[in-house]
């Protein structure tokens, strides 16, 4: 070290240094994010005229002891002029890992379908999952639990029951990291 107040450089013995960062030193990341979005659009002319429009996002918060999954979907189509699907849906999902791979799991989801006579399902839940595998590249998990759904409708009369609910998660890159494969 060279300082104006010393004669002499300081010497440090190198076995003395425990770590040596600085200001530009990467840090390990304690939260880990990814996601994804997409766009579609169909249009059809013919003997029938068609217009149909989707849209989804996906994305993931990820520490080591807790997970937050987003999503939602959005699908639009019109045939000579008339709408024929108008639906949207989304949820949350928060795991909570107790161990590296069993994890707790609550749940929420919306969705409206007019065209199925659905103002808005309500489903919300908790249960227990297991991460078999969680890689950049590969993931695959496992979930049950018990749920509550709420269906308010618009003609009929709206119901409301328990459910039991399972899911298995699946998600791999494909190739160079562009593509995907998954199943939720």
């Amino acid at each position: 070290l060279v300082n104006d107040s010393f004669d002499k450089p300081a010497e440090i013995p190198l076995n003395a240094v425990v770590s040596a960062t600085g200001p530009n030193t990467p840090a390990e990341p304690s939260v880990r994010t990814s996601g994804d979005f997409s766009l579609g659009a169909q249009l059809t002319q013919g003997n029938t005229r068609s217009r149909s429009v989707s849209a989804s996002a996906r994305t993931t918060v990820r520490t080591e002891s807790d997970r937050l999954r987003l999503d939602a979907e959005v699908n639009r189509t019109q045939e000579d002029g008339e709408e024929t699907v108008d639906n949207a849906a989304g949820g949350m999902r928060y795991d909570h890992f107790v161990s590296q791979r069993l994890f707790l799991n609550t749940n929420i989801g919306l969705s409206r379908d007019p065209f199925r006579d659905l103002r808005l399902r309500s489903t919300f839940g908790t249960g227990l999952g297991y991460q078999f595998l969680e890689t950049q590249a590969l993931s695959l998990s496992t979930e049950t639990g018990l749920s509550y759904v709420r269906e308010e409708r618009i003609d009929s009369p709206d119901e409301e029951n328990p459910a039991i609910r399972w899911a298995v998660d699946y998600d791999q890159e494909l190739g160079n990291g562009r593509q995907e494969l998954f199943h939720i």
